[in-house]
């Protein structure tokens, strides 16, 4: 076994104070100086606390090299804490999987001044894009059958109004309440907390009553006064859209005009995937397939930050 630089002055010595601690360790190589430590005892059962230095190693060898496949665990224990005596370029990680960082802070003048911690990434705002296979989560022609073997209305919440064709009737049309409000309740966990936004495609078909618009907004605000979608009559409309949910999943629709209206998912905005997805056993047989496909929507749940 090659010399080591530990806390000791002699690498085989400590060995054999070790005992079984020690035991079971294949082979551990390190290109460095010699060994330079103080003079401290390793007591086998407890913490042993001592200071140890790595020098040495050039580009072309690594500075330690630990092989233990059989032997004792080699455990290295976070701080519990990242303080700015820590060196520039730190990172830390707490317990709910936040990282942050030690960096400088530079003055007017170019100089550095004094170190900081910052957050790099928490999932309480940090979302990612996860893309599913297209599927048809809503069309209001009357007993309309969509591709997933559900009715196209049957994630529809409430009672909206729909003419004898299937267009879907403005009632709201001189406030800010929805005409329609869609659910995605199958794809998610049970009381999952973060941001949640469904991607798809918004499309009104061809035969609308006039030339109009048509909104989708969260399912617990009130219609900001935008349009994700204009349509005309004869050729109808479409738009790819990007909507935030409520906390209960849903999406709100308004229209303001009588037209045929159609989505199709095409992915999900999350914070942390993980916990926000159902799986395949608790989530509706139309979207089981899909969770399956989707990445790390089967792991299990992690606990959420509030």
């Amino acid at each position: 076994m090659q010399d080591e630089e530990t806390p000791t002055l002699q690498r085989r010595g400590l060995l054999r104070k070790a005992g079984a601690v020690a035991a079971g360790i294949g082979a551990a190589g390190l290109a460095a100086t010699p060994a330079q430590a103080v003079d401290v005892n390793l007591i086998q059962g407890q913490n042993n606390v001592v200071p140890t230095t790595f020098t040495g190693g050039d580009s072309s060898s690594t500075p330690l090299t630990l092989t233990n496949s059989q032997g004792a665990p080699l455990t290295l224990t976070p701080a519990t804490s990242l303080r700015t005596t820590a060196p520039v370029g730190s990172v830390y990680v707490d317990g709910w999987g936040d990282f942050y960082g030690v960096g400088n802070i530079y003055n007017s003048g170019g100089a550095v001044g004094p170190p900081y911690i910052t957050p790099l990434y928490s999932s309480t705002w940090a979302t990612m894009t996860i893309p599913i296979t297209p599927m048809r989560w809503l069309v209001t022609l009357p007993n309309f059958t969509m591709p997933n073997g559900y009715g196209g209305r049957d994630f529809v919440v409430g009672n909206p109004q729909y003419d004898s064709s299937g267009r879907l009737v403005p009632v709201n049309g001189g406030n800010n309440n929805p005409d329609l409000t869609l659910s995605f309740a199958p794809w998610f966990a049970p009381n999952s907390n973060g941001f949640v936004a469904v991607q798809g495609n918004l499309s009104i078909l061809s035969g609308a009553a006039n030339d109009g618009w048509c909104a989708l907004f969260p399912g617990d605000e009130p219609w900001p006064g935008t349009a994700s979608t204009g349509f005309n009559k004869v050729g109808g409309g479409w738009n790819f859209t990007q909507t935030v949910l409520d906390q209960n999943f849903r999406m709100n629709i308004k229209i303001s005009t009588p037209g045929v209206v159609v989505f199709d998912i095409m992915g999900f905005v999350v914070s942390d995937q993980i916990a926000q997805f159902a799986t395949a056993s608790t989530a509706h047989a139309a979207v089981a397939g899909a969770l399956a496909k989707t990445p790390n929507a089967q792991r299990p749940s992690t606990p959420r930050r509030d």
